[in-house]
């Protein structure tokens, strides 16, 4: 306790991050790239480890503040709906950069394999004048 209150800030820091770590852990793997789930359940699914870390001990004081800035660093997608008793219910979803950089790399190599073809066919006729 002595050692907290001496550098607060540093265990808020490194809490925070075990949390963000261990909750977009759950996500990728659990509820994965493709779909929206409910925030709860997979804040649920995160508290099922008995090891986790308490989001109360970290610099965010509620789940959907805590999935607010996970979205403004670009981690996540957040959707919100109210049910009909009027609650709103967040929905999440991971934002997939691995495949944005697959289909960048996959354009790319396109693109670089029709120039390819293009010069290897242009050297052909430009050997075939010459003969």
């Amino acid at each position: 306790m002595i050692e907290f209150n001496e550098n607060p800030d540093l265990y808020l820091a490194r809490f925070s991050q075990e949390v963000q770590d261990g909750f977009l852990e759950v996500l990728k793997i659990k509820f994965g790239y493709s779909s929206f789930s409910p925030l709860n359940k997979v804040y649920n699914e995160y508290i099922r480890d008995p090891y986790h870390t308490h989001l109360n001990s970290t610099k965010w004081a509620s789940l959907s503040e805590f999935a607010a800035a996970l979205e403004s660093q670009g981690l996540v997608e957040l959707t919100r709906e109210t049910d009909p008793t009027g609650t709103e219910q967040i929905h999440i979803r991971m934002i997939d950069k691995d495949r944005d950089k697959r289909e960048a790399l996959a354009q790319l190599s396109s693109k670089e394999f029709r120039r390819d073809l293009e010069r290897k066919r242009e050297e052909k006729e430009l050997e075939k004048r010459i003969k």
